[in-house]
């Protein structure tokens, strides 16, 4: 019998071990996990304010788009592991929703691409300017040819990955048009 109170006073204690190594565990877990950064208190403040404000918190700028009115930038922290889309209208934050990190990762994708050249002034413009103004939006000619009373030159631009065909008719600038990247190469 009292060999039977030992062992069961021993199972007693390292069951309670056990349990104190569990609650331990699970403590030091929960710690190991990043804290979420609170940015509730952004909410209303002048949007101004809003970028080094994110930026000071450990936020990252990854992306952004504006719509009707309202200006969206998404934030990525890499210490908290959090993504958040800040939405801004009339100059106030209007609000801060957390965001899957696939978003975040999608916008720094977009972001690293760059913008295409807009080129849509140069219609119309003299031909006699095209060179120089191709040229000094990171365009290279590539090649061209005539037909029909019309000049047709290729550029590329190696920065934006961009491959346009210009047309020139009667010395001036008729169309300018993307075409496919492998023409340029």
């Amino acid at each position: 019998m009292k060999n039977s109170v030992i062992a069961l006073m021993a199972v007693l204690v390292f069951a309670g071990w056990l349990a104190g190594c569990a609650e331990m565990q699970q403590s030091l877990q929960e710690s190991a996990q990043p804290q979420k950064v609170n940015l509730n208190d952004m909410v209303g403040m002048k949007a101004a304010y809003l970028d080094s404000d994110m930026a000071s918190r450990g936020f990252e700028n990854v992306g952004g788009y504006n719509t009707e009115g309202t200006s969206y930038t998404t934030w990525w922290n890499t210490s908290t592991q959090q993504c958040v889309s800040a939405a801004t209208r009339e100059g106030r934050v209007d609000e801060i929703l957390p965001i899957g990190k696939s978003e975040c990762e999608k916008q720094a994708k977009k972001a690293a691409q760059p913008e295409k050249v807009n080129l849509d002034d140069m219609v119309g413009m003299k031909a006699a300017y095209l060179d120089s103004d191709m040229e000094s939006r990171g365009f290279r000619n590539v090649g061209g040819y005539q037909s029909e009373g019309t000049a047709f030159t290729t550029w590329w631009n190696a920065s934006t990955k961009q491959c346009v065909s210009v047309a020139t008719r009667q010395g001036r600038v008729d169309k300018i048009e993307s075409i496919f990247e492998g023409n340029c190469q």
